[in-house]
């Protein structure tokens, strides 16, 4: 269960949940990425081998390089078929190819140029309800051509010719891959069955020395039928009224209805069908999850699958320090703190006292530091906090800054944003401008680092915090921290053991780590992605929150030279080294491993 804090003012997170649609509507039946049993077709080295070895020479060949041979060695759709044993065949991920656009699949055929020109393909499908199916198709992307089966019988061919084609057949054109999935109709679905069904594919390149190969595939059952559900599901507290705000993105012309759910209990029976934003004014506290569900009587779907919000909302106990609340701070037009500035018994009776936001330039904060701009980049705050450690599963600091800060807990940094690693003082600038860093902007995030549990204790703690600004000539600078204890039971897994396995940053879970990931993790955060399995490989830079930075650490990394996620990862399997409430997983390679 996805679990989202959001507890300050505007604090926006972003959750849903895959949304599949019921009988007789839009259903994947067979996903990009799933795993197929693969034969290269033959790889002879040549395409001048014969297709028959008869080294005996008694007129009957001894091995054929075909899946499912006759007797006299020719290409049969035996392999198609339920009862053909694969067992010996490669299990591997897909899409399939070698060349270009490594990125998007799953198993690079790196021995393939020059060696064969097929690879067989075959995967088991479920159905559970054949009645609710009248019409299916390909979501794919191929690289040069293919025939496609189900249950033996022939559904989709391009650029292919030979009924069935033999392993040495090669494409009739040349089909370059586009990188995006390309919808093809089935011709033949009278072979569906209830339960399981075999999805068997040949793919064939145009030459033996191709440079490159490519399949992706989905299946898709009723791809026209049905409701278009809503998508994009947001959720936020407001931290002075306690109102949670529910926002999504419907289809064009709306819906018959719409409902709310919260914890399993209708609340709003329709709040009308081209409504895109709810408000509940009368939250309940611990652990909720919001849905909503779009009606529509007049279409083939009459009713989508809910896309599903959960939140831990806070008692306004839990919230330790509130924007708004009084703290120490000291103006780098003093030249900088002492160098103990951090520690719990640090005296910092000579600063100043005042309410967050601390900062100046967009007229919202309630402490105005007047002389900064082209005078000094950084300031430093300060702010005792008492704790019963007994009371206390975790804390969380979230805070909106613009540009960037180092904080520290009772003397010890507990995590930076936007500021190089390396020592800080005086000059230190953020990297860079912020300006998602302010409350008021449509696309602000809350910074969220976790405070480790061995930094805890008993009665007076200390925040330090210092902020910096990007440039000496900013026009703003915005600091509102938020620090929220996370109560005993209220936490939303437990913490690493010895059943925690996984591969940090393998999103979708099929033993490697590339574009795909980042891209799962992306559509999960903001669109209909799938939840992943193993949620603690989504968290990239180890803070115990799953949100917009991971995604783009990930992608920093894979095509920026960005840091490498934290451990466990990201080229071994491992336990994770920080307690956190995404819970304990253990990744299937990483199973496999073990």
């Amino acid at each position: 269960m996805r679990v989202l804090r959001c507890f300050a003012v505007l604090f926006v997170l972003f959750a849903t949940r895959a949304s599949f649609a019921q009988e007789n509507c839009s259903t994947v039946l067979v996903a990009d990425g799933v795993d197929f049993s693969m034969l290269k077709g033959g790889a002879v080295g040549s395409d001048l081998e014969p297709l028959n070895l008869d080294e005996d020479g008694d007129g009957i060949p001894d091995r054929s390089n075909e899946p499912s041979p006759d007797e006299n060695g020719a290409p049969t759709l035996g392999w198609t078929l339920e009862d053909f044993d694969a067992s010996d065949w490669e299990v591997a991920p897909s899409g399939f190819g070698y060349g270009d656009r490594l990125d998007i699949i799953g198993t690079v055929l790196d021995d393939m140029e020059e060696s064969y020109v097929s690879v067989y393909l075959r995967h088991t499908f479920e159905i559970e309800n054949l009645a609710g199916i009248n019409s299916m198709a390909f979501n794919m992307d191929y690289d040069d051509s293919f025939v496609a089966y189900i249950n033996g019988v022939e559904v989709a061919r391009r650029n292919l010719e030979g009924s069935p084609p033999p392993f040495n057949e090669l494409a009739g054109t040349n089909h370059e891959s586009t990188g995006a999935f390309e919808s093809i109709p089935l011709l033949d679905i009278d072979s569906l069955e209830e339960g399981e069904n075999i999805l068997a594919i040949q793919v064939h390149n145009t030459t033996w020395s191709s440079s490159d190969l490519h399949l992706r595939i989905e299946v898709i059952a009723n791809p026209d039928d049905g409701l278009e559900c809503p998508s994009g599901m947001a959720c936020s507290q407001d931290g002075i009224t306690g109102e949670i705000m529910l926002n999504w993105t419907n289809q064009d012309g709306g819906y018959e209805a719409i409902q709310v759910w919260r914890n399993g209990e209708m609340i709003e029976e329709n709040i009308g069908g081209d409504q895109e934003m709810y408000i509940d004014d009368s939250p309940l506290s611990g652990e909720i999850t919001y849905a909503i569900v779009a009606v529509d009587p007049a279409a083939a779907c009459a009713e989508c699958e809910p896309i599903e919000c959960t939140m831990i909302i806070f008692d306004e106990a839990d919230i330790l320090v509130a924007p708004g609340d009084e703290w120490s701070f000291l103006t780098g037009a003093a030249g900088g703190p002492d160098p103990e500035w951090t520690s719990a018994d640090f005296d910092d009776i000579e600063w100043e006292l005042g309410p967050t936001s601390i900062g100046y330039g967009d007229d919202d904060d309630a402490t105005v530091i007047e002389d900064m701009r082209n005078s000094y980049v950084a300031i430093y705050a300060r702010k005792v906090v008492q704790l019963e450690l007994a009371a206390i599963e975790s804390l969380v600091l979230s805070c909106a800054v613009d540009d960037g800060f180092v904080a520290y807990f009772n003397g010890e940094e507990i995590g930076r944003f936007n500021v190089a690693e390396g020592e800080v003082n005086n000059d230190t600038t953020a990297i860079t401008a912020n300006p998602q860093g302010e409350p008021v902007d449509p696309d602000y995030v809350p910074v969220e680092i976790a405070v480790p549990g061995d930094l805890l204790v008993e009665g007076n703690n200390v925040i330090a915090i210092s902020v910096h600004n990007a440039t000496l000539n900013s026009s703003d600078l915005t600091f509102v921290p938020t620090l929220i204890q996370i109560p005993s039971g209220k936490g939303g897994g437990p913490g690493p053991g010895a059943g925690d396995l996984f591969l940090r940053g393998d999103v979708d879970d099929n033993g490697f780590v590339n574009l795909t990931d980042a891209v799962s993790l992306l559509l999960y955060l903001f669109q209909q992605g799938n939840e992943p399995s193993c949620l603690d490989s989504t968290d990239i830079d180890d803070n115990g929150f799953l949100n917009l930075t991971d995604g783009v650490s990930l992608l920093n990394h894979l095509f920026r030279a960005g840091p490498a996620p934290q451990p466990p990862g990201f080229l071994e399997c491992g336990e994770d080294p920080t307690e956190d409430t995404l819970g304990d997983c253990t990744s299937s390679g990483c199973a496999e491993e073990g």
